[in-house]
């Protein structure tokens, strides 16, 4: 759990979510249980009250959203852990995979965002931003978008962060090994 740096009664936290276990999977093969998704529970009063949600792209999801989220495909996922950001960001990571033999696994990032507001989706100041996968094991499930890249940026190119520091970021993109670099920003 996290809470917000731009308000402290605006909070995010992260757990393990077995309410799609009793859930059908869709038409998958043989598959007819669900399975452990991650869900983001947000309090906008300092913990009194509680709304939930699952992690947009889990196996039932027909939403807009589920449906181009980049971890549409994976049958489950676990062990989040959230961070609050500067400016209102929280950044949420996980683990999404496949139990079958061979089966792909990522490790991914959400972004959410305190607007800091009570006007926002149903009330609620913070709201889901997108999500990046970090670093992939096996064959997508579901290819990604073309030409996703982590941040945006074409890989190995220098540029400047918002503070006008020099850095280099780099593609962790599908099939990316272990072996490579961090996907972080490498300050000089």
């Amino acid at each position: 759990m996290a809470c917000s740096s731009r308000n402290s009664l605006h909070c995010l936290a992260g757990a393990n979510d077995y309410r799609t276990v009793d859930i059908p999977f869709p038409a998958i093969g043989d598959r007819v249980t669900g399975d452990a998704w991650l869900g983001w529970y947000t309090t906008k009063d300092g913990g009194q009250t509680w709304r939930t949600r699952l992690l947009p792209g889990f196996p039932q999801d027909t939403s807009t959203t589920g449906l181009s989220s980049l971890l549409r495909g994976y049958a489950a996922g676990a062990d989040p852990v959230v961070r609050a950001g500067t400016n209102g960001l929280f950044y949420y990571a996980g683990l999404v995979f496949n139990r079958e033999a061979g089966g792909g696994s990522a490790i991914f990032v959400s972004r959410f965002i305190d607007n800091n507001n009570q006007e926002g989706s149903a009330g609620d100041p913070i709201a889901y931003v997108g999500t990046s996968i970090v670093d992939r094991i096996g064959e997508p499930p579901i290819p990604p978008p073309p030409d996703h890249r982590f941040d945006g940026r074409p890989p190995n190119r220098r540029h400047r962060d918002d503070r006008g520091r020099k850095g280099r970021r780099w593609d962790l993109g599908a099939g990316a090994s272990s072996r490579r670099r961090c996907p972080c920003r490498r300050s000089r």
